[in-house]
Parts: structure tokens; C-alpha cells; sequence
């Protein structure tokens, strides 16, 4: 964000809400691991993803009672007809922190930073506090902290620049853990219609994945929600342009070799640029404020898609 502030002044004017920001899917999940065919989600650490342009990252933490630490997972366990695997996990959250802030620290001083963190598993309380005075410790210095009762959604960018967004997933918390208030730690909920949780959250998130294994699916899923996107029960749209291995996949990916996320990321980051750049803006205005990818390489164009989307809005071309 900080070097398109500099080509263009009115980027810093604007808001999440009319800004597209790149990010990727189980962000965290790039360790070398045993099943990665499954597991993996990205071939790069956070702290590479973020040297190559990503801004936005979701985070799945639980803790690791033998290492006595938080981290990154995909899955708990797989489980099969005949047996359940124990998954390993991915980084571990003080290696992500620790990428994070030295990232902050020097290239990204003038960056925006988006931390979604959701599917928490770890269920005391005091390791939930452990694990956001955790964040707290690494990112202090570089946490947004409200100055009003501006929502998130409708800060301008200015006010974001050389921050981290922290946003903790509010309906995976129970109430004790929902209530935990700390500076510069914020909470967002998904948008579910009729849902008690659509007033929740210091942002509102419409984020649906398609939960299909075939491209043409996810794509139709995927920009037909958008289409119907208008912004009125949420704030922000979240378009998931990932495909979600079915049971048969992880099997043949791991008895045959090969990796299936890789290998459905190929065909659906092929087709992201074409299919969604003639779909923004709908008919409502709205643009889809983050496009997330598994095995990201910009290979899909994402960086280059989300700035045309993000002038579009800017100069209210259609």
C-alpha cells in the first residue's frame, strides 16, 4: 500500500472497504511436513509471503503441549474409513510473529498488515491470554489501536499505514474468551443472515468457501456470491478461490505421491485473473476487499489483479 501511496495520493484516502488486498489461505501451513500433499497450504513463510506482496493472512493457532508453544495447523487429525492420522503442525506462532515484526520493521513501515485469526484450539483461559499477550509482545509497537469509534471497515488507509490489523474470530470464542479485551486486539464475525453473531465483531466479514474439489464449481460459487454482495449485513467480502480436496483426493495424493492442494491451487490460480477481473465491481459498487489463494506465487497474477480492482473502485470504472 505504502509505494501505490506514492504513485497515486488517493490511495491513502480510502478504506478497507474499497480497497482489494491479496492474501492467502491457511497462511501458515508451508512447514515440509509428512501428508503435506494435504496439509500444506503455501510454499513460503509468512515473512516471505509478505516480501512478495501479500497483506493478508489466515491464521489457524492451537497449542503444542509437548513444545510448549502456539501454532499454526491445518487440521487436527485425518480422519479415514479405517483409522485417524495425527496431523503435525505448520510454523510456530513465535517464528510467524518474529517475521511479521521484522517485516514491519523495515520494508513495511508504510504497509497494512491483516491478521485473521480464526479455529482457535485451545479451549483455558489463561492460554488464551497467554496467546494474545504473545502478539502483544512481538507486534506492540506496530498494532492499530482505534483513536475513535470509527469501525474498522471505514478507517482510511492512512491511519492504517505501517500497521498490523490483529482480528480474532468471534464465534470460535466463548463468551470469557470473547470478552477478553486487550489494546490494539480486535474481533470480526462472518456474516450468517438471521444470525444473532451479524452485530458482533469489530468487522464484518462475508467469507463462504465453496467446499468443492472442481474448479468450475468453486469459481461459480465463488463469484456468484460476490455478485449478490451488497454489502448491507456485512462489511468486507472475502473471495476463497481455493478447492477443497474431497476424502478419495488425500488418499490417492498420499499412497500415489504428489501434493492435491498444489495441484488443484495450479488450476484455480490459472483461472483467477480472467474469470474475477471481469466480474468487479458487481452491481451494488462493492469489489471483493480480499482474494486469497493456496500456493501463492503470483503466478495467478493476484498482486497485479487486486490493484487494477482496487483503481476501478477508486476511479468508479465498471
Amino acid at each position: 500500500m505504502g509505494s501505490l501511496a506514492k504513485l497515486d495520493p488517493r490511495f491513502l484516502e480510502i478504506t478497507l472497504k474499497q480497497i482489494a488486498l491479496p492474501a492467502t489461505h491457511n497462511s501458515g501451513m508451508n512447514r515440509d511436513i509428512t501428508l503435506s500433499g494435504e496439509l500444506n497450504c503455501q510454499s513460503m513463510t509468512i515473512e516471505e509471503q509478505l516480501a512478495m506482496g501479500i497483506r493478508t493472512f489466515d491464521l489457524r493457532p492451537r497449542y503444542d503441549s509437548d513444545e510448549m508453544l502456539f501454532e499454526i495447523y491445518h487440521r487436527n487429525t485425518i480422519d479415514f474409513w479405517w483409522t485417524s492420522w495425527t496431523c503435525p503442525g505448520g510454523e510456530t506462532f513465535p517464528a510467524l510473529l518474529d517475521g511479521i515484526k521484522k517485516f514491519m520493521t523495515s520494508d513495511g513501515q508504510t504497509e497494512t498488515v491483516i491478521l485473521f485469526i480464526s479455529h482457535v484450539e485451545f479451549e483455558d483461559d489463561p492460554l488464551y491470554t497467554q496467546f494474545v499477550q504473545e502478539i502483544i509482545t512481538y507486534l506492540d509497537v506496530f498494532l492499530y489501536k482505534a483513536s475513535d469509534d470509527t469501525r474498522i471497515a471505514d478507517v482510511p488507509l492512512k491511519k492504517l499505514s505501517g500497521k498490523v490489523v490483529v482480528l480474532l474470530n468471534q464465534q470460535v470464542l466463548d463468551p470469557v474468551k470473547s470478552a477478553f479485551k486487550a489494546e490494539g486486539i480486535y474481533t470480526y464475525a462472518y456474516n450468517e443472515k438471521d444470525s444473532e453473531v451479524v452485530d458482533c465483531g469489530d468487522v464484518i466479514t462475508f467469507d463462504h468457501y465453496a467446499d468443492s474439489s472442481v474448479f468450475r464449481e468453486m469459481a461459480n460459487d465463488q463469484l456468484a456470491k460476490f455478485s449478490n454482495f451488497d454489502g448491507v449485513n456485512s462489511e468486507l467480502f472475502y473471495l476463497s478461490w481455493t478447492m477443497t480436496p474431497t476424502t478419495y483426493d488425500i488418499v490417492e495424493s498420499i499412497f500415489y505421491g504428489g501434493d492435491v492442494v498444489m495441484d488443484f491451487a495450479e488450476e484455480s490460480n490459472s483461472g483467477l485473473y480472467n474469470k474475477v477481473s471481469k466480474a468487479v465491481p458487481n452491481s451494488f459498487k462493492r469489489i471483493p476487499n480480499f482474494i486469497t489463494l493456496d500456493y501463492f506465487e503470483d503466478k495467478a497474477l493476484l498482486l497485479k489483479l487486486c490493484i487494477e480492482i482496487t483503481l476501478k473502485k477508486l476511479n468508479n470504472i465498471k
